[in-house]
Formats: C-alpha cells, structure tokens, sequence
C-alpha cells in the first residue's frame, strides 16, 4: 500500500486492521494489539503501559462503524462495548487515527 493508494483501498485495510487490533485486545491478546501501533506511538508507549491502560476495563466486543481518509491519515469510528469494575454494560464511540507506516496502515496510540 502506498499514499497513491485508493481511497477505498486505504478505508477497506484501516477497517479491517482496526477490527483485528480491537479483536485481539477483547481475547486478552495485548502484545498483538500492540503491534498494530505506529514506531512512534512504540517508542512513547511501552508494552507494559499499553497493557495497565487496556487492562483496567474488560472489554466485551468492538465494531468499526466506518472509515474516512484523506491524503495523510485515515479516521476510524469504532463502538466499544466493556465493563467496568465499577458497572458493566457499558458502551462508547471512539475514535482512532490511522496512518501509512512501511506499507501498512498503522494506529496512532493518543499517548493519554
């Protein structure tokens, strides 16, 4: 894939990776959800910091509601469903940033 790429080729591989991230992240699977993240957002972020982030909520299922790009970066929108250790059943709207990294799009940690 490259910044030549079609837009719809670009939208189609950032749903499907944001999918995988997101299913990796609900079985536990931090280390391959890790590595979906850019170089950089890697370097700021360890492993280990990933993981006490994500692992404080038990997240139940995610599903990427759509893609837009432009010609530096992708936007994905994506409704999370988890519990909390203080209630369960709950649910958001996040949104993720996508760029284009040795070929594949990567995912922009928000460094929070």
């Amino acid at each position: 894939m490259t910044r030549e790429s079609p837009v719809e080729v670009r939208q189609a591989a950032v749903a499907a990776r944001a999918q995988e991230r997101w299913d990796a992240v609900i079985q536990g699977d931090f280390a391959k959800a890790y590595s979906y993240m850019t170089e950089a957002s890697r370097e700021v972020v360890t492993l280990e910091r990933f993981k006490g982030r994500l692992g404080a909520v038990a997240y139940r299922s995610a599903k990427v509601q759509g893609v837009t790009c432009n010609a530096d970066a992708c936007t994905a929108e994506i409704f999370v469903g988890y519990d909390h250790r203080r209630f369960k059943g709950g649910a958001t709207r996040l949104t993720e940033t996508w760029v284009l990294e040795r070929g594949q799009m990567a995912y922009v940690d928000p460094i929070r």
